[in-house]
This record gives C-alpha cells, structure tokens and sequence, in this order.
C-alpha cells in the first residue's frame, strides 16, 4: 500500500513538473511581440543604376526606419572606367615642357588603356588629343631644338603638315559600314563619341575604332574594332540578375528577420521602374512600383512612401516577447528530470518505502514485523 502510494506520488509529481508552467501567474498563452522585417535592395552594374543608386538607398533607409527594419544592399559592385584622362593631360603637360620621352610614354600608356577599355570613359576630345600629341611627340623627338612660332595650338609647322597629311590621306580611302546592335536601353559610343541610340549603322574611315557600350543591367561592353571590311556587331545582353526568391529566404531566416521586403530597379526598354515584392508563405507579393523620372529629388520621395506604406502592411511575424526584450536565443523546453520537486518527492517516496517495514505489518498488527528478537534458542 505505502510502495503504490509512493509510486502515485511520484508519478504525480513528474506530471506537474513536465506540464508547461504559466506565465504571468495564471495565463500560459505565451506574450508575442513583432519581428522587425529585413529589406533587400537591389541594382545591377550598370552605369545608370550606379547613379541612382545612392538617393534611392537614401530613401529606403528611411522609410526603414519607421519600421526598424534592416536594409541591406546587395548589389554587386559597378566596375569604374580607367583613368585614361589623367594619363593623357600628364602626356600633354610632359610635350608642353618638350620633355618628349615622358610625354611618349605616358600616351603609350594611356593608349594601351584605351585599346584594353574600348577607350571607356574617355571623351571624343580626350581620344582626338592622346592620338594627336602621341604622333607629335614621336615626331617631335628627333628635333627638339626645332624654333616654335607662336601658333596658339603650339605645334612646329613641320609636325602640323605631317599631321594634315595623315588626316588627308586617311579621309581619301572610301568608308566601310560598321553595324552595331546592342540590347534595347543600350547607348553606343563610338571613339569617344556618344549617338545616343542602341542601334547603329554608319560609314567609317578604314583603321582601328574604340567602341564602348553602356547596357541598362549590366557592365560596359569595350572593345576596339578594326575595320578592313563591313563590319556587323551584335552587343551581347549579360544581364546581371538578382538572388533568387529562395536564396532570399534563406538569408533572411539567418538573420532571424521577419517578412522580408525585396526592392530591385531594373530597366526595360529605356524604363527604370522599382519593384517591391514581400515574400510570404503564399510566395511573392507585390507591394509597389515606382518608375522612375527625370527628378532624382522625386524618384527618392516616391519610393520613400511606397516603401513605408508597404513595410506597414506587411504581415506581422511574432516572437516571444523575452526575445523582444533582448535575449538571441529562445528559452530552452524544461525537462522534467531538472524540476526540483520532482526529485523531492522521489525522495519523500524512497524514505516512507524504506521506513514502511518499520510502520505496519503484513499481518495487520500494530508492532513492527521485525521489531522484537526472537528469544527461544536462547531459552
């Protein structure tokens, strides 16, 4: 009787200990709290999207904000043009001076640049003066006690002839057609010179041509093109895409974020248009749009109420509020076996087992079984 006493008692204890305490004194629901949901902004490499990236990440932020929402950008970096333009002026001071081997040798620097880069980044006037002062100086280099007169671009009259004589032999060879078709939104530039358009077919004088092409989502194509013939050039498109929706959920699960907000300008056509996109368990949802305009100023404050008013109407994701107020990790499921009443009363259990023998008798007597010494052999 006492052993199933013990036994029930014990039992008893395990199931109060291993049953979820309440909190709050009586209520066991437990207290919840938001989570702060993370927002991913996106552009490609572009040039374009270079540029507006910064007052649009501005604008987000603070819309963010509001929310306590985190932003992160995750745009890959955009390849800046090489600094030919410094090399050039360095050449054009070091002829100036009439110090012609530095100044050869910065233009054949800044030309090796050029071929490499399609002469990205330099302007039709800085590509005329590089090749310009570059055969100069090479002609310039066997004289230099020549006498200079006083003609304002500061050229011998030698080296000025040899220069007209290129320039009318050059021009005296028939053109050929070059064709370049690039991706729409596309801008062309040929030997430092912009068109302004995505398609492009024009006559040329024979020799080599600097070609660059600034594409709406991706890098710039370069290249140099020697025309001996017609000449028909299709820009690949290389589109630089964002992470995918599942590669973002992943990593706003790592960051412990709630719904994650997904902002990504992308150019079609000639039209830059920002997306938001939630995603939620029923997938991607669209929250806004802004296309952008000739007004960065405006671009900045429509996608800074877009993105407000989409950060509010997001689902809320809730937490306990004890990770609300500051702890990383949630509280850990009590065992039973770590509940301290559990083990008091085993013990209370093991000691009325042990004491038992002591209490009752199986024959229903009041004294102990083995209480008194049986005497007889002595007797």
């Amino acid at each position: 009787m006492a052993a199933a006493f013990s036994a029930a008692l014990s039992v008893h204890a395990i199931e109060v200990a291993a049953a979820p305490a309440p909190r709050d004194g009586a209520a066991s629901v437990a207290r919840v709290a938001p989570v702060a949901p993370v927002v991913f902004f996106w552009s490609s490499p572009s040039r374009a999207d270079n540029e507006a990236r910064p007052e649009l990440l501005a604008a987000l932020k603070e819309a963010a904000a509001l929310t306590r929402a985190r932003v992160l950008d995750l745009s890959p970096l955009a390849p800046s043009p090489p600094d030919t333009s410094s090399r050039v002026a360095r050449g054009v001071a070091a002829y100036d001076a009439m110090r012609f081997a530095d100044a050869i040798f910065e233009l054949d620097q800044a030309a090796a640049a050029a071929a490499e880069n399609g002469a990205w980044g330099l302007g039709r006037d800085g590509l005329v003066d590089l090749f310009l002062y570059r055969g100069l100086c090479k002609t310039e280099s066997g004289d230099q006690a020549g006498a200079w007169n006083d003609d304002p671009a500061r050229f011998r009259p030698s080296a000025f002839k040899s220069f007209v004589r290129a320039v009318r032999e050059a021009s005296a060879r028939p053109p050929l057609a070059l064709t370049i078709t690039a991706p729409p939104g596309s801008r062309i530039f040929i030997d430092g010179r912009s068109t302004g358009r995505d398609r492009l077919s024009e006559p040329l004088l024979r020799g080599e041509h600097y070609l660059w092409v600034e594409r709406p989502a991706a890098p710039p194509f370069t290249r140099v093109v020697a025309l001996a013939a017609p000449v028909a050039l299709v820009v690949p498109d290389e589109t630089v895409r964002p992470p995918d929706d599942a590669e973002l959920l992943r990593r706003a699960a790592r960051l412990g974020a709630g719904v994650p907000l997904v902002v990504a300008l992308s150019r079609q056509g000639g039209v830059a248009m920002v997306e938001l996109r939630s995603l939620e368990r029923r997938g991607g949802v669209l929250r806004g749009a802004v296309r952008l305009g000739p007004s960065p100023a405006a671009d900045a404050r429509d996608l800074r109420e877009t993105a407000a008013r989409a950060l509010r109407e997001l689902p809320a994701a809730r937490v306990d509020a004890s990770l609300a107020a500051g702890q990383t990790d949630a509280p850990a499921e009590r065992r039973w076996y770590k509940n301290r009443w559990v083990w008091l009363a085993a013990g209370a259990a093991a000691a009325l087992v042990a004491a038992s023998p002591f209490l009752l008798d199986s024959s229903g007597n009041s004294s102990p079984r083995y209480g008194a010494a049986n005497t007889d052999p002595l007797q």
